[in-house]
């Protein structure tokens, strides 16, 4: 049997499906791996039975490790499971390094790395990590500012970097609510490491003409289908694609701007 948190697996639990994986994560202690598997499935068990055998066998101090989560609370869960799990395994030097072992989230593993080299990255050795209501104080603020900036600068004209802002003031011109832009930029800053991946400026959005023929051509196929599958020709779905045939027709009349509205 293997020990998990310090104590042997029992038969339940070593005739689960996976149990060679989880017996290999355990006790193959020269190989990184990465292990996914659903929420309740027994990740941080498991975590926690590498930790105890990487120190039971002299392979690491606890204050050579990190156990990285992504909640206050779910580190303080595990820095109390790991306590109870050297306990049981008698490991009483290895607790006495408890307090010096890096277990917390991934802002306060990062706040001590940037202190410890602050020169090297270029910060304020003093700074502290926003919590979330302060960084969305600073993003509200940050937004209210940048808004009438961007967009009575030379920015706005299509110069520099920030030429995409002639898509923002499109979309105000539009009828995009200001609330629906402010979330978009909201939702950019969450992802903003994904940004940083993406192939360079986005393509010319399609004219009006275009996009009302594309809208055309996709309700005459979903027309095409009702007809193809209806029961009757009084059938809901065929009723239903003919009213959005006759939306498009009336949409096509519009001005310019009513009709992009419209149709977004």
């Amino acid at each position: 049997m293997i020990p998990v948190e310090g104590r042997p697996v029992g038969p339940r639990e070593d005739a689960l499906a996976d149990a060679d994986t989880r017996r290999r994560a355990l006790e193959d202690l020269d190989t990184t791996l990465l292990v996914e598997a659903a929420a309740g499935s027994g990740k941080t068990t498991l975590l926690l039975g590498r930790v105890v055998a990487l120190v039971r066998a002299g392979r690491a101090r606890l204050s050579e490790i990190a156990a990285i989560t992504f909640t206050e609370k779910a580190a303080a869960d595990l820095r109390m499971r790991l306590r109870t799990a050297l306990e049981r395994a008698g490991l009483h030097a290895a607790l006495r390094d408890l307090e010096a072992a890096r277990i917390g989230t991934i802002h306060a593993f990062a706040g001590t790395l940037l202190r410890e080299r602050p020169v090297e990255a270029g910060v304020d050795p003093g700074f502290t990590v926003a919590d979330p209501l302060t960084a969305g104080l600073l993003l509200d603020a940050t937004w209210e500012r940048w808004l009438p900036e961007s967009l009575s600068g030379p920015e706005a004209q299509g110069v520099g970097p920030a030429a995409g802002l002639e898509a923002v003031r499109r979309a105000i011109e539009l009828g995009v609510p200001l609330a629906t832009l402010r979330e978009l930029a909201y939702a950019l800053v969450d992802e903003r490491d994904r940004l940083e991946g993406l192939p360079g400026p986005a393509p010319d959005p399609e004219p009006p003409d275009a996009l009302d023929a594309a809208v055309r051509a996709e309700i005459a196929r979903l027309e095409a289908l009702a007809l193809r599958h209806a029961k009757e020709p009084q059938d809901r779905a065929v009723q239903t694609v003919r009213a959005l045939a006759d939306w498009a027709r009336q949409t096509a009349a519009l001005p310019e701007t009513e009709r992009v509205h419209a149709l977004l």
